[in-house]
């Protein structure tokens, strides 16, 4: 729809690129497919386009120029809209603008609330010069600071950014677009040394998550996703008096599972999660929202209570950021 709107807007008729077409049929045949008929639609293109190739997928993106606008088009697909802009537009576009991006900073935070982060940059809202706002996710707060003056050279910001970091602190785990997942590898890394998580709640997500990172491997042992209470006791060891005395969400159960991921993977580190992601399975002591987290080391395990409320998916990812977190802090202060 999107093609044949700015075809029609900028009077150019759509024609099929062939070079485009052969593009798309080269990338069915590395998958092992034959390119259907339909594909032919994707090289309909408006003419004299610029092509924007697609590194990760099939549809092109392209750019015309209409009445001096630069009109730039891509696919919908976040992952391939993502690999065209960083390939090709982000490129062009620094090029466009003379090599003059607009000083932007990030800061990536976790245990405050949005509230609570309002509050302690409250005055670094309405200054000049600079635009400042926040965003909320499972994963915690965002601060977002962009220069909006005529200077546009990397010591803009530096001043409020330095004020920023003194009012978050540790809360601060990443800035500029590292993940939490990254940031403990790098840490394990810098220590030499290895971890294995036990998870129940969250069902496997902070194995993904650690091992989404290039070169986890060096400090990943595995993990287990003990789901039922039989699973808990017979692939980690947690003693079912245990478990029938203090329940599966308990600081008792968490600190077993930890020391047995840590037990039966040898490794530095085992790190649990039980919780109640819900939306059912409640009760008056433990809500739904609830999580335990165990940390288990050579010194011995802890273990830390949360909560957190928002729909199942939003949940198991703040149960996982809240996990990796834990461990973070633990790495920081080692």
């Amino acid at each position: 729809v999107t093609t044949r709107v700015v075809a029609k807007v900028a009077g150019r008729r759509l024609t099929l690129r062939d070079d485009v077409l052969a593009q798309i049929k080269e990338t069915y045949r590395r998958r092992g497919r034959e390119a259907p008929p339909s594909c032919e639609r994707q090289a309909l293109l408006p003419a004299h386009a610029q092509i924007l190739p697609n590194p990760v997928g099939t549809a092109p993106g392209f750019r015309v120029n209409h009445a001096g606008v630069e009109v730039v088009a891509l696919p919908g697909v976040p992952a391939e809209m993502r690999a065209i802009f960083e390939t090709a537009v982000a490129p062009w576009l620094r090029e466009y603008a003379a090599g003059a991006p607009i000083p932007r900073r990030t800061w990536h935070t976790f245990g405050l609330s949005e509230l609570e982060v309002d509050q302690r940059l409250a005055d670094l809202f309405d200054r000049p010069h600079h635009e400042l706002g926040v965003l909320v996710s499972p994963k915690g707060v965002d601060i977002r600071l962009r220069a909006t003056g005529d200077d546009r050279s990397p010591q803009a910001l530096d001043r409020v950014a330095q004020e920023i970091r003194r009012r978050l602190g540790d809360v601060i785990y990443a800035e500029d677009g590292a993940t939490m997942e990254s940031v403990v590898g790098d840490l394990l890394t810098a220590r030499g040394w290895t971890l294995a998580v036990a998870e129940s709640c969250t069902g496997g997500l902070v194995g993904h998550r650690l091992t989404e990172v290039p070169g986890s491997s060096r400090y990943f042992r595995g993990g287990w996703v003990t789901y039922a209470n039989e699973t808990k006791t017979g692939w980690l060891g947690v003693p079912p008096d245990v478990l029938a005395g203090h329940g599966a969400v308990s600081e008792p159960v968490a600190a077993a599972m930890a020391e047995g991921a840590r037990r039966e993977a040898g490794s530095h580190l085992g790190l649990a999660l039980t919780g109640i992601a819900g939306p059912d399975g409640g009760t008056p002591d433990k809500p739904v929202g609830t999580l335990v987290v165990g940390l288990a080391s050579e010194r011995g395990a802890t273990t830390s209570r949360w909560r957190f409320a928002g729909p199942r998916s939003e949940t198991k990812l703040a149960f996982s950021q809240y996990g990796l977190e834990t461990l973070r802090r633990f790495l920081v202060q080692s």
